[in-house]
């Protein structure tokens, strides 16, 4: 469900409540599509996003280093390292204009992918939200999420840069060299 239609279903719930107000014989009825009203503007105040954030798999970035090898796994970190931030600054860029909305989608449709490449779930997940308020023209949401993503690219970045590269490369399975 978008926003949009959440917002749309609240404004059709209170629509329904004061059509049937006047039907209403019944005091205790009417006091209790009263309290069903102020129960419906409560939710409308709950972040739709508010759910908690998937578990991040830190072994996911050790094994895609074993699968790149000992040569080229330190090239891996330096470059995930380096989209990484060049993604934090252009989403950290915010001017009030439609450009945003562009450098939003653009930078967080990579932070999906690198982030979910190095097992940072709850970062890929935030990414995808902010892509999505992004597509939707939703600045308020982006807004919204922005700090978060900011913060959670910061910490994959630490992460990364202090993840030493294996020394050498060994199969999970079949013991192969």
């Amino acid at each position: 469900m978008t926003r949009d239609d959440r917002s749309k279903a609240f404004r059709d719930l209170h629509k329904a409540i004061a059509a049937l107000t006047p039907h209403l014989a019944d005091p205790g009825a009417t006091v209790r599509l009263v309290a069903l009203a102020a129960a419906a503007k409560d939710l409308e105040h709950v972040s739709p996003s508010a759910e908690k954030l998937p578990e991040d798999v830190p072994d996911q970035l050790l094994d895609l280093l074993r699968m790149a090898g000992p040569e080229v796994a330190p090239k891996l970190l330096q470059q995930l390292a380096k989209d990484l931030i060049q993604c934090r600054d252009a989403i950290a860029q915010t001017t009030d204009s439609d450009d945003d909305m562009v450098a939003w989608r653009n930078g967080s449709h990579v932070v999906i992918s690198l982030a979910g490449s190095a097992g940072a779930v709850a970062l890929q997940t935030l990414a995808g939200r902010l892509n999505l308020a992004a597509h939707r023209q939703d600045r308020t949401e982006a807004m919204r999420l922005l700090p978060q993503v900011r913060e959670g690219i910061s910490a994959l970045i630490q992460r990364i840069e202090a993840t030493a590269p294996p020394a050498h490369v060994a199969a999970k399975s079949g013991g192969h060299r």
